[in-house]
């Protein structure tokens, strides 16, 4: 897990499988942390005798999980995040790598139209990213 992302590992007992439609991820602790993009590799096609054409995993299934924190209750929990990350507010975007540090060069605080988001995303992660 990173700052902003969980990976989930799940290990599958011999002769069971998993429904992909059936993942489901929800964050608990802390409040305000939600499950904001789920990204799942693909699995194994197979024709299941009730629901028909599925697609499930056999023996291991890995999933990544981006958190978003909702910073708007501006309780003591959200003024101590946002001092940790040294926001005075949202709105903000903050970028971070596969090392779990922030690329903090590409922070977005305040708005931005989809036209400037697609150029900074862009530069942030390459032309391929949009």
């Amino acid at each position: 897990m990173t700052t902003n992302t969980l990976v989930a590992r799940l290990e599958i007992a011999d002769g069971y499988y998993l429904y992909r439609d059936k993942f489901k991820f929800t964050i608990k602790d802390p409040p305000g942390v939600a499950a904001s993009a789920v990204t799942i590799p693909q699995g194994k096609i197979k024709t299941d005798e009730f629901f028909g054409r599925m697609e499930v995993y056999y023996g291991q299934a890995q999933a990544t999980v981006e958190l978003q924190a909702d910073v708007t209750a501006n309780d003591a929990r959200d003024r101590e995040l946002l001092q940790a990350l040294r926001l005075f507010g949202p709105p903000a975007i903050l970028f971070f790598g596969a090392n779990g540090a922030e690329k903090r060069p590409y922070r977005v605080v305040g708005y931005m139209n989809a036209g400037q988001f697609r150029s900074h995303i862009n530069k942030a992660f390459g032309s391929h990213s949009l």
